[in-house]
Formats: C-alpha cells, structure tokens, sequence
C-alpha cells in the first residue's frame, strides 16, 4: 500500500512523497508511544509530551488526502458523465496504456496523460477548497491599487481564479486538452509556482496531502474507467451544481450505474 500511495513512479514529486512517507512513520511511532496523559488522565490538557499535537498535524494531512480524493473522484466522473467523448478518450487511453486483459497497476499512472490532464482540468472547474485556508499578511502592502495592512485576514478565491476569462480560454468549457500540448502533459502542475493555476494553493500553506491526494486519485479514477462502462439511472439528469463550504462538493450526490468492461472474469473477483 505504501508504494502504491507515494511510491517511486512520481519522481517528480520525491520530496513530497517522501515526506509523507516520514509523517506515516512517525504515526506509527507515536502509537506505540507510551503517553503519561493516559495514566494520569488529569495532566492530558497539557500534552507533556507533544504526541496529541503531532498526532492531530499527521491526521490533518491525511484526512484531507482522502476527503479531497473522495469529493473529486465524484465531480471528475459527474465531468466524465457530462462529456462522453472525453470519457471514451480516457478508457481508449486505458486501453493502451494497460489493456483489455489487465488491471490497473502504480507502474501504468506515467503513462495515462489524457487522465491526468482530465485531473487538471476537473480541480480548475472545481477547486475541492475554493478558498483554500486562511492567511494572514505579514507585513503592510499594495496589491493591485488596494492596501493590505499588516495582520489582515486574507482569503484566496481559486475558484474565481480559475474561471477568471483573462487567465483561461473559454473557462466555463471543460477542455482537458488545455493541459495538453502534443499529448504531453503540459507545465500546469500542483506545485503553485503557476499563480493562475492553484488547486492546492502556494507556498509555506499549502496543502501537505498533494501526494495521497494525487496519488489515490489516479489510481482510483483510471479503475474505475477501465474496469467498468457508466450511465445514469433511466430518466435521470445530470446536476452539476455546487454546494458552497470549506470544502466544495456536488449539491446533488451523484448516482451512476456500473457494467464490466473487460472480458475477462477474473479480473473483478
């Protein structure tokens, strides 16, 4: 499971995935930890010895790996559902890439550029936090005509961003193929080195699960594509609206039926 999530396939990303692969060992570590707050229950508030504090730091990256991944594999196949023809482009990619005769494996993710770009795309359309976290200015300064004075709360509305008509062509469209150039994925990535371009936000801030989160979603998404045919229930339309929160997920939960796509058996047992 640990090479699957953060394994040596995403060389580009080695520091993130190593350090994630650091925080899990560290979750391992502190629960075997004996901690003095569960003899003396009295004395937890003051956690002597730090292990709820960095237990809670560890789960938050986990948590909003797994949160981000389940909230965008929903809209990327609502996307997927609402596009059939990018969907039929994703499953002949995976055709390719792994065949007809296999599961998908970690080794086969470099290879599905088409799916990645979809990926792109979807956390443009759909930021999973359209406001990332709050931030708070360090200094005074002059943003655009407008003075931000020192200690001001501060919030970053992606969601904007990545729809703003001067930054993007056609926003409101979903094209995948805008993080294509010659079917090689472009140089849009989730770093936050791009300013118009900020799934996961910038800098010190951003978000420490980039890695799960992008990991899981890739391996999920391109199973699910390649093992199964998708339709909506009989008479049912596609909602994709959005319900505004910290995080932003579908207001209709979507419902889609599943038929195997390989011919093989075997391979859904």
């Amino acid at each position: 499971m640990k090479n699957i999530l953060w394994g040596q396939a995403l060389e580009t990303r080695e520091k993130e995935i190593t350090n994630l692969g650091a925080n899990l060992a560290e979750l391992m570590v502190l629960l075997g930890t004996p901690n003095i707050s569960d003899i003396f229950p009295v004395l937890s508030w003051l956690d002597m010895q730090g292990i709820e504090r960095r237990a809670k730091k560890i789960s938050d990256i986990i948590v909003a790996g797994t949160d981000t991944t389940t909230t965008m594999v929903e809209w990327t196949m609502a996307e997927l559902m609402q596009h059939p023809q990018v969907m039929k482009k994703v499953q002949e990619e995976l055709a390719q890439a792994v065949g007809m005769d296999s599961c998908v494996e970690e080794y086969h993710l470099p290879k599905l550029k088409y799916l990645d770009a979809v990926v792109k795309e979807t956390f443009r359309l759909h930021p999973a936090l359209p406001l990332l976290v709050p931030r708070t200015a360090s200094k005074n300064s002059n943003i655009g005509g407008y003075t931000i004075p020192n200690d001001t709360n501060l919030m970053l509305n992606v969601w904007a961003i990545h729809r703003d008509p001067q930054l993007w062509d056609n926003p409101l469209e979903f094209r995948p193929e805008r993080f294509l150039n010659d079917g090689i994925i472009s140089n849009f990535n989730y770093s936050g080195n791009n300013f118009q371009y900020l799934p996961f936000g910038s800098g010190r801030r951003m978000c420490a699960g980039i890695a799960l989160a992008e990991r899981m979603l890739m391996l999920v998404l391109a199973s699910l594509l390649h093992l199964f045919e998708w339709k909506l229930p009989s008479g049912t339309k596609l909602d994709l609206s959005e319900k505004y929160g910290i995080v932003m997920r579908k207001k209709e939960p979507l419902i889609a039926i599943p038929t195997p796509r390989l011919p093989n058996s075997d391979l859904y047992q």
